[in-house]
């Protein structure tokens, strides 16, 4: 009984999380997409950059693979966040009440 049920939470978790790091990656593909063609999407707050150490932690890194994998996540997270600052930009007057 406690081995099915120790099987049953083990086999949501692993769903669970594929199924969380498959919507961040569609997430990532739509804001590429966005930020190619220009369009402002509805939610354009900033995106928390991690520091390198929980970034490299999350997704199991060490070494020179962590440094580098955590440098384009950080340029392209900075980019996103620039693109999101001219989307606030263009609404800036409904921002301001």
């Amino acid at each position: 009984m406690q081995r099915r049920w120790m099987k049953t939470v083990l086999t949501t978790v692993i769903l669970g999380c594929s199924a969380a790091g498959t919507q961040a990656l569609a997430h990532g593909w739509r804001t590429e997409g966005l930020m190619q063609t220009g369009m402002c999407p509805k939610k354009d707050a900033a995106v928390v950059i991690l520091s390198k150490d929980p970034y490299c932690g999350a997704h199991h890194l060490s070494g020179d693979a962590c440094e580098a994998r955590w440098k384009a996540y950080w340029f392209r997270t900075a980019q996103l966040n620039e693109f999101l600052e001219s989307c606030r930009m263009q609404h800036w007057p409904e921002h301001k009440t």
